[in-house]
């Protein structure tokens, strides 16, 4: 039986081809194939890859976070003037909240609310976003949602010291 290889040389067997080449008979068998009537099919191509890291679905629903008292359509009322220089949200398949800022008022506790599209009333989701000393923080995959859930809104940031105002909301700055 021959296995054929890349320049048209012809090795007698694997165990040549594997001598010659040095490679395990699992890499040379995805170049050729000895079949056996010892008829040889080469592949044209072939390129792989590994995988070495887990799938990671990507969000059902995803937003920026913009400071409230910088929206400007609409104009919004009730809203605080703490700084933000990025912040954003997402809602994963499973109903968990993550919740990024950078740059908000340092040492801060804040609380996100989810306010439904009917302007219904906000409903506070438990999910505290403590900043550090820089002002930044991470809160991942929080449950927010259970299965079934189809929901209309958007959320919400306030301080916890004063729920009156709106801190971050969800929104875009066109530059």
């Amino acid at each position: 039986m021959f296995c054929g290889l890349k320049n048209e040389r012809l090795y007698n067997g694997p165990n040549e081809l594997e001598s010659q080449l040095g490679k395990t008979q699992e890499k040379h068998e995805a170049v050729c194939k000895c079949h056996l009537d010892g008829s040889v099919r080469r592949l044209a191509f072939v390129s792989g890859f590994k995988v070495n890291q887990k799938f990671v679905p990507p969000p059902v629903a995803a937003s920026n976070l913009a400071p409230c008292g910088q929206v400007t359509d609409p104009s919004l009322s009730a809203c605080g003037s703490d700084p933000l220089d990025q912040g954003l949200y997402e809602v994963n398949r499973q109903g968990q909240l993550t919740v990024k800022l950078n740059g908000a008022s340092p040492s801060t506790n804040y609380e996100v609310f989810f306010r439904p599209i009917d302007n219904s009333g906000d409903t506070d989701t438990g999910v505290a976003v403590p900043t550090n000393a820089l002002g930044n923080a991470t809160v991942a995959n929080k449950k927010v949602f259970s299965s079934g859930t189809v929901a209309a809104g958007s959320f919400v940031l306030k301080e916890q010291s004063d729920e009156t105002h709106d801190q971050f909301v969800a929104g875009f700055n066109i530059h």
